[in-house]
């Protein structure tokens, strides 16, 4: 005997709308992070969220919910990382650090934390708000976000001496990435303590920069930035010294 399913009402018929367009397309537009919330988690909170789909205006959010939790998870990874550093492709850090205090005194981030076990109350019982907290608006140059660890140019011109003499591709071809945009990403894995696979996407591939690092450690070339500069490249091999990329095996092709 067949059953008949009932016709959805128009006011769950919009739940169910509304639920979908929180939900998103996590693969659309990005690279995932190791941090990135999961689906399944993301309908553990989705419910408790939607009530605040809208920005303090009353007006529709113009960025995703999920996307906005994502960053948020991303800086509770990285203690180290302030507002301003997080990576270009997540919303605009002042629009992240303005909803995560607004959820922060709703105690939305408290029943997130319950639902998924995350550490994001911890942002804000170490970082209280203030206006000195929230992100400034972020400088782009040349297709990127320009993040707060950043070489100036005054600074750049210090040490590009030393990779004038670093060998160019195979063949004499021109770089694929700029060296100034390597270093920019080893002084940030320096300063934020993140692992390699956490780099920002508008960087370098993290392999790259790592594939660049190592020699330039062994070669010396990384001390001498650190005496010039005063960073401190050389604690990246310090912590993860066997942490080099493994070469790709090449199939064993039979002769004919």
């Amino acid at each position: 005997m067949k059953t008949t399913r009932s016709p959805l009402s128009h006011s769950h018929r919009k739940d169910l709308d509304e639920l979908f367009a929180l939900l998103g397309n996590q693969q659309d537009g990005r690279k995932r992070y190791p941090s990135d919330i999961s689906t399944k988690k993301w309908c553990k909170v989705v419910r408790s969220l939607m009530q605040q789909s809208r920005d303090l205006g009353g007006q529709q959010c113009k960025y995703e919910l999920r996307e906005l939790l994502n960053a948020m998870l991303y800086k509770a990874k990285i203690p180290c990382c302030p507002w301003g550093a997080l990576p270009g492709d997540f919303p605009p850090s002042n629009v992240v650090s303005c909803q995560y205090y607004s959820w922060y005194q709703e105690r939305i981030i408290g029943d997130i934390d319950r639902s998924l076990g995350s550490n994001l109350r911890e942002i804000g019982d170490s970082e209280p708000v203030c206006k000195e907290m929230l992100a400034p608006l972020e400088i782009w140059r040349d297709g990127r976000k320009r993040y707060p660890n950043d070489l100036s140019d005054r600074q750049w011109r210090k040490v590009e001496r030393w990779f004038m003499q670093q060998p160019r591709g195979k063949g004499g071809r021109h770089r694929k990435y700029e060296l100034r945009d390597l270093l920019d990403a080893m002084v940030y894995k320096a300063e934020m303590h993140c692992p390699w696979r956490m780099l920002p996407h508008d960087y370098p591939p993290w392999n790259a920069v790592s594939r660049h690092y190592y020699p330039w450690y062994q070669a010396g070339v990384i001390d001498e930035i650190d005496r010039i500069l005063g960073t401190n490249l050389r604690a990246i091999n310090d912590c993860e010294p066997a942490c080099k990329v493994k070469p790709r095996r090449q199939r064993n092709r039979q002769v004919a």
